[in-house]
């Protein structure tokens, strides 16, 4: 890995769980008023993309600048982030690595300003590849890297096999962790897998498509070439305008349905069509006052 492949936003993910979190760890800090975990840390200043619920008004109106309030269970859940490496997630001269790199960036960033313990998982060489949530810049420097792999060997199902494997690593996650999925979710995952994961985890799915060419498509008509995502060999394809529009339509539709899919479980997904940074922290930020109320 090069070290320019590296991509560090000027932004962080406001972390904080909405389950309720178990870990050893938490057994230490039980509050009287609220149960084990729930009892307030500390006041510290606002963050860029802190939520509006974590906002301490009486400190932010007695210190004259915003102050968010932290409690033990925000300081000391994990966070897991599990990458799509499908060939097509590939595509389009990994154009679509560099939304997940931007994302995940942030991601990682959030987890460092809390001291939180960051994992990863994905099977971008066709075998898993798993880092196991722990604390510490060196190892959210190793989970970065691991985020630039070029590499989308797995099989088409492998979210499916990889939410599937978050079973046995449970010893290392406890219930409560924020796990961050990235895919485009072409093949979705079964539901009862979904529903089982969405029980153990604070389970946030981001749907990574190209805008131009998955998420929609160009009113054209005429000849247009394509890498074939495994063996970047081209391919030529005629279309008419009618063949243009009724695809734009099926993808649009497409995107929808997934949509549908995961809210029809409660479950509100965060769509990445950009590596552009305040596109990408105008999402999370509008994602993080969602999960407020």
């Amino acid at each position: 890995m090069d070290i320019k492949d590296l991509i560090i936003p000027d932004f962080s993910v406001d972390l904080f769980p909405t389950l309720k979190v178990y870990s050893n760890a938490l057994g230490q800090w039980e509050s009287v008023y609220r149960g084990d975990g729930y009892g307030l840390a500390g006041i510290r200043h606002h963050q860029s993309g802190d939520g509006i619920r974590r906002i301490a008004w009486k400190a932010t109106a007695k210190r004259g600048e915003l102050m968010v309030r932290e409690t033990y269970s925000e300081r000391s859940f994990s966070v897991l982030i599990v990458v799509d490496r499908s060939p097509r997630m590939g595509a389009y001269d990994l154009e679509k690595l560099l939304f997940i790199k931007t994302a995940t960036g942030a991601i990682i960033n959030g987890a460092q300003s809390r001291n939180l313990a960051l994992g990863f998982l994905d099977w971008a060489k066709g075998k898993e590849h798993y880092r196991r949530p722990q604390e510490g810049h060196a190892h959210a420097f190793k989970v970065r890297k691991s985020t630039t792999n070029r590499n989308f060997l797995a099989v088409d199902d492998n979210v499916n096999l990889q939410l599937t494997r978050l079973k046995d690593f449970k010893k290392h996650l406890p219930k409560g962790t924020m796990l961050f999925l990235f895919s485009d979710f072409f093949v979705l995952p079964a539901e009862e897998l979904i529903i089982e994961i969405a029980k153990s985890f604070d389970f946030h799915p981001v749907i990574v498509q190209h805008p131009i060419w998955e998420k929609d498509f160009p009113e054209i008509e005429g000849t247009l070439s394509f890498a074939e995502p495994l063996t970047n060999e081209i391919a030529e394809a005629f279309f008419t305008l009618n063949q243009s529009r009724s695809l734009a339509k099926k993808h649009r539709q497409r995107y929808a349905d997934i949509v549908s899919f995961f809210e029809s479980m409660e479950i509100n997904p965060i769509t990445l069509t950009t590596s552009d940074e305040a596109e990408c922290e105008r999402s999370f930020a509008f994602w993080s006052n969602e999960r407020s109320f």
